[in-house]
C-alpha cells in the first residue's frame, strides 16, 4: 500500500522495520502518549510484524503505516490508525514523528542525523557562541587527540565562573566553552591527517598558546590528551617530543563511555535548561562532526569508531577533566 506526495510516502510495515521500531517502541519518553507500560522485546516486534503482514484491518480493527521520505527512502515515523469502526466510519489516530525530524522541521535544524548519538540534545541556537573576549580571570586549558595519518585534534577551552560573560550573557558555573580549535586535517580531503610529527605539532601549538595569551590576557594550562601519546617503544614517547618543544599535557582520563555520558549531560545542561558545553561558531571541525556521530551497532552506548570522531574524543577528554587536575579550581569552575 503507497500513499504518497511530493516529499512523503505512507507505505506498509516491513521486517527491515524492527530495528527503528524497537527503538520507538522503546522510547520511555513516547509512553506518556499511549498505554505502553513495559519494554518490548524484539521477539515481540517481529511477531507483531508478520501479524500486520497476514491480518487486514477489518482482523486487527488497526492499521500502521511508516511514513518515509520520497527523495532519501528514509523512514521517520509511524501513522496509526487503533479502534477501527468501519460501520460507524471512524476511528483513533496517532503519528509519531522521529525527534530528530521534529526539530528539523519546527526549528530549522537540519545538522541533526537521525539516529546520531548526540542528536537527541544538540542545538546550534542553544550550543553555538559568537565569539567574544574570554575574561583573563576564567580558568582556561587545551586538549589533545593524536593523529597522523588520520587527523590530530586541539581544543582551547575555558570555564565560566557564573559571572557575567563579555557577550552579556551569564553562563552556567562550570560550564566549559571551547572558544579555539585546530584540526590537523588535509583540506578537501575528510578524515586524512597531515602527517606532521609531534615535534611539528607542539611548535603549532605553543605559537596558539602564545597568541591566546596576548589576545585575551589568559594563561593556558595544560589540560588532557590522548593517552596513547605516553606509549614508548624503545625511543622516545610523542608526549616526551612535545616536551622538550615546551608542551605538556595531562593523560586524559579515556573511558570512553563515561565520557559520552557526560557530554551528553553537559549538552542538556541544568535544570533550567542551560548547556554546560558551548562551542565557538569558529570551531567549525567539533560543529561539523558532533551532530551526525552515530552510535556504535554493537555497543548502543558508544560512538562508532570508523566515524571521524577526533575532534569529539578530545572534547570528551575536555568534559572528563577531573577536578584534581584544575589547578586550583574545582570541576564547576569556582575557587577551591
Amino acid at each position: 500500500m503507497l500513499l504518497r506526495n511530493s516529499q512523503i510516502l505512507l507505505r506498509a510495515v516491513e521486517p527491515e522495520d524492527l530495528d527503528i521500531l524497537y527503538k520507538w517502541e522503546n522510547s520511555t519518553a513516547l509512553w506518556i502518549h499511549g498505554n505502553t507500560l513495559a519494554p518490548y522485546s524484539k521477539l515481540v516486534l517481529r511477531q507483531y510484524i508478520n501479524d500486520t503482514l497476514s491480518m487486514d484491518i477489518f482482523q486487527s480493527k488497526q492499521l500502521r503505516l511508516m511514513i518515509e521520505l520520497t527523495d532519501k527512502g528514509t523512514t521517520v515515523g509511524t501513522v496509526d490508525l487503533y479502534e477501527v469502526d468501519a460501520f460507524h466510519r471512524r476511528a483513533g489516530i496517532g503519528i509519531l514523528v522521529d525527534e530528530n525530524y521534529r526539530r528539523a522541521w519546527l526549528y530549522g535544524d537540519w545538522d541533526v542525523v537521525a539516529g546520531s548519538f548526540f542528536g537527541d540534545l544538540w542545538r546550534k541556537d542553544r550550543h553555538v557562541l559568537a565569539p567574544f573576549k574570554i575574561p583573563s580571570d576564567w580558568y582556561c586549558y587545551r586538549t589533545f587527540d593524536w593523529g597522523s595519518t588520520k587527523p590530530f585534534s586541539v581544543g582551547w577551552w575555558t570555564i565560566a565562573d557564573g559571572t557575567k560573560a563579555p557577550d552579556g550573557v551569564y553562563y552556567p558555573r562550570g560550564a566549559i566553552i571551547k572558544f579555539s580549535e585546530w584540526y590537523g586535517c588535509k583540506k578537501d580531503s575528510p578524515n586524512t591527517g597531515l602527517r606532521l610529527t609531534s615535534k611539528e605539532v607542539a611548535k603549532g601549538v605553543k605559537e596558539l598558546d602564545a597568541k591566546f595569551a596576548k589576545e585575551y590576557g589568559i594563561k593556558i594550562n595544560p589540560g588532557p590528551a590522548d593517552p596513547a601519546i605516553y606509549a614508548s617503544d624503545d625511543g622516545p614517547s610523542i608526549a616526551e617530543n612535545m616536551k622538550s618543544v615546551g608542551v605538556t599535557w595531562v593523560p586524559a582520563d579515556n573511558s570512553r563511555l563515561a565520557g559520552w555520558e557526560q557530554m551528553r549531560e553537559r549538552l542538556k545542561g541544568t535544570e533550567d535548561d542551560k548547556p554546560l558545553l558551548y562551542v565557538f561558531n569558529t570551531c567549525l571541525d567539533l560543529i561539523r562532526t558532533l551532530p551526525g556521530a552515530p552510535r556504535d551497532e554493537a555497543i548502543w552506548d558508544d560512538i562508532d569508531t570508523e566515524y571521524e570522531d577526533h575532534a569529539l574524543d578530545e572534547a570528551r577528554y575536555a568534559c572528563m577533566f577531573r577536578k584534581r587536575e584544575f589547578g586550583g579550581f574545582d570541576m564547576y569552575g569556582g575557587k577551591r
